[in-house]
């Protein structure tokens, strides 16, 4: 190990459920190699925790290989941040498609006002649109390699932002939802369905509220480690609600 991965090794003070998975411990692993402080993403106002920002910061650089990073949700900018640096890590030409409909003119503003600051404009192509919208604009052949959905947390739209982007996203990218286990119903109750029903996912993690998995090609056999993940995901679900009461916290 470097001097310098040495020192950014310090940065992040990671809880025992980082290690849960062994894609929890890789993204762990990767992260501690960043060539950027990745404590100053906290900098940007933002709900995004600094292991969160880690994660997002790994997963633009493992998807740059194959496509653009789509990111729904933005608020001011800090998930944008770490997806973009990653980015600039991996020397890649590739852009955060960063999609919100950034209805407050001041939210707004800020936001574009980090890009410029940052020195981000290469790597952020925003678009200040619902992200369903966007979707249906989107070329069908437009590599995708990492799809973050953090938007609208009521069931429907988050259901809606995975079904739009899901498919466009490239065998071998990455999917990652925010606000999971236990602290808004319908990115939980969506990430419980995947982890009962889907077949073309693999490297599960959940980091913080974050889960994250891969996209494979389907197969029966990746069901069994999905139903693994989905019995560690109630329990991190429980312990969330030991903190701020049993049940869904936040509708959206």
């Amino acid at each position: 190990m470097t001097r310098t991965e040495r020192a950014h090794e310090t940065q992040i003070e990671h809880a025992r459920s980082d290690l849960l998975f062994p894609a929890n411990r890789a993204a762990v692993r990767d992260s501690r190699r960043a060539v950027t402080p990745l404590d100053q993403g906290l900098a940007i106002d933002g709900l995004i925790h600094l292991r969160e920002g880690a994660l997002l910061y790994v997963l633009a650089q493992r998807a740059a290989p194959i496509g653009d990073v789509v990111e729904i949700g933005a608020y001011k900018g800090r998930s944008t941040w770490y997806l973009a640096q990653g980015l600039k890590h991996a020397q890649a030409r590739r852009k955060v498609i960063s999609i919100d409909p950034q209805r407050r003119p001041d939210v707004r503003q800020t936001f574009e006002e980090m890009v410029a600051a940052q020195r981000l404009v290469e790597w952020i192509d925003p678009h200040f649109d619902l992200s369903h919208n966007v979707a249906l604009a989107f070329p069908h052949d437009h590599p995708v390699g990492l799809v973050w959905i953090d938007g609208d947390h009521h069931y429907d739209a988050v259901r809606q932002d995975f079904e739009d982007w899901f498919p466009r996203l490239a065998v071998g990218g990455w999917v990652a939802i925010h606000d999971t286990v236990n602290n808004f119903e319908g990115p939980t109750k969506l990430t419980r369905e995947l982890l009962s029903t889907r077949t073309d996912l693999r490297s599960l993690g959940i980091i913080y509220m974050t889960f994250f998995a891969q996209k494979v090609p389907a197969r029966p056999a990746n069901r069994l480690a999905a139903l693994t993940t989905r019995a560690s995901f109630e329990l991190l679900t429980l312990l969330q609600a030991r903190h701020a009461g049993f049940g869904p916290q936040k509708r959206g």
